[in-house]
């Protein structure tokens, strides 16, 4: 049973357990002289730690005993909560001996400022109370303990039953906090942690910033919504629900996707910065106080280099770059495919949505290069690019194809320099057909005429038109069209319906 403190509100988890076993002993002979003793002692992570209170140390003279007497104690154990217990008894009788020992877990009680579980540990890691002592998984934690995980190290603390919470700690110095059932619990503090809590947990303080989650679970039903945010020297970024962010004499609520972060001039002055949305690959090193970089139009490089790639596409985007090659009067050209995770909103509503596209960079200058092309397609789309001379001028054109849904639908796109300029020379928008380039021509199979079979798929056709385009001079034409049916019965010339009879 956990005992009462009358002096404050001291949580469960805080308080000394008294535990009271009934020892029983029968003896199967009789004893001239018999003697009981009882010894024990306690500790937490293999380290011994102190006593509560009672310590079950008891030694009792029996004296005379007959056969088959049966002699019941009870020592008192006085522990705190997730300290390992054990009690050993000794009885001689007449000069022999015989013992037993019995080991008690006593709960951690996490949810009442109790200790929290480590979970998961990689690389090295030490606790410290009084003393400093190695960490292992499955150890537990006290609150106001610290923790060091060493250079290359993680460790996962919490406690699954409170709500979720859990603490991933990266390499650093870490001061452990609690969770209270019935408040906020003690604050923990670190460089560098992902955090999934609610408001019973204790807040987070990192270098002038300090971090209070808010979620909450309902009071109705069994629903956890605890927040969940990663803070890195003074600065948070919210993932799921909201915190609230403290710096200096200013706080502010942070929403998912958002960040906010200290700016100190001093130890003890700071100002608080944000929120302001973030992007999911934006990296750390991005000042919070400063928005993202804008996609500029024209952008300088060094004599006979390319521009760095971190201008060639929109913010924090993943990208391929193929270089075309100065060629019969056309320029030299950086075709960019590219794609990246953009929230244009907070909260709930605020998920990342997928972004792509295709951008053609051209050479204006020695030391200059502008956007001559720039094409946006469906973030959910298969966006595939592709390089063929189909203008036959030595310089490589660019075909565009974007896919979408079991029909393969969406525009067939195909970008050349031609007539002195960056034109589209073809833009069509289709479903279920094939452009691919070859020497000096664009080839198109494409479906013709209705399928001749009963209840076949959606994707079914009379057959296929080959279409063979090569460049004019001014324009795509169509030089050889070839029809292929499914069935001798059709009609190539009727594009694949069935021949008259």
């Amino acid at each position: 049973m956990p005992q009462a403190d009358n002096e404050d509100d001291n949580p469960l988890g805080l308080r000394i357990w008294s535990l009271s076993p009934q020892v029983v002993v029968r003896f199967l002979r009789g004893c001239a002289s018999a003697d009981y003793r009882s010894s024990a002692r306690t500790w937490l992570n293999r380290v011994p730690a102190s006593w509560g209170g009672g310590n079950g140390a008891e030694e009792t003279s029996l004296g005379r005993v007959a056969k088959g007497r049966v002699v019941t104690e009870q020592p008192l154990l006085d522990a705190y909560a997730g300290q390992t217990v054990e009690l050993r008894i000794r009885i001689s009788c007449d000069g022999r001996t015989v013992e037993a020992a019995r080991t008690f877990q006593l709960p951690a009680a996490s949810c009442d400022e109790g200790l929290m579980h480590v979970y998961e540990l990689h690389g090295r890691a030490e606790w410290s109370d009084d003393a400093t002592h190695p960490l292992r998984a499955g150890d537990l934690v006290p609150s106001e303990a610290g923790i060091h995980v060493e250079p290359g190290g993680r460790a996962v603390v919490g406690a699954a039953e409170c709500n979720g919470l859990r603490l991933d700690l990266g390499p650093g110095d870490y001061g452990i906090g609690g969770y209270r059932s019935d408040a906020r619990g003690d604050s923990f503090s670190g460089p560098h942690a992902l955090v999934t809590a609610d408001s019973h947990a204790g807040g987070w303080y990192s270098s002038g910033l300090e971090v209070l989650p808010l979620g909450t679970r309902c009071r109705s039903c069994q629903t956890a919504s605890p927040a969940t945010f990663e803070v890195r020297n003074g600065r948070v970024r919210v993932l799921v629900g909201a915190v609230l962010a403290r710096a200096g004499r200013r706080s502010v609520r942070v929403l998912a996707g958002e960040e906010a972060g200290a700016m100190c001039t001093t130890a003890t002055r700071c100002d608080l910065i944000g929120p302001r949305l973030f992007q999911p690959a934006e990296p750390w090193s991005m000042p919070v106080a400063a928005p993202p970089p804008r996609l500029r139009a024209v952008v300088g490089a060094p004599r006979g280099s390319t521009p760095p790639r971190r201008v060639l596409a929109p913010a924090f985007s993943k990208l391929e770059v193929h270089r075309l090659a100065e060629a019969g009067g056309a320029p030299e050209q950086l075709a960019v495919q590219w794609s990246r995770e953009f929230r244009a909103h907070p909260g709930r509503a605020g998920d990342a949505e997928p972004q792509q596209g295709v951008l053609i960079w051209q050479r204006i200058a020695p030391t200059r290069w502008r956007i001559v092309y720039s094409r946006r397609a469906s973030g959910y789309a298969r966006l595939y690019m592709s390089f063929g001379d189909v203008t036959g001028d030595g310089h490589p054109d660019v075909l565009i194809v974007q896919v979408q849904g079991s029909g393969a639908c969406g525009p067939r796109v195909l970008a050349a320099w031609a007539a002195g300029r960056e034109r589209t020379l073809v833009d069509r928008d289709e479903c279920e057909s094939v452009f691919r380039l070859a020497r000096d021509a664009l080839l198109v199979d494409e479906p013709v005429g209705q399928c001749p079979y009963p209840n076949a798929s959606a994707h079914c056709f009379g057959g296929t038109r080959h279409l063979v385009m090569r460049w004019s001079g001014a324009r795509l034409v169509a030089r050889r069209a070839t029809v292929t049916c499914a069935l001798p019965r059709f009609d190539p010339a009727r594009n694949c319906t069935r021949r008259r009879r």
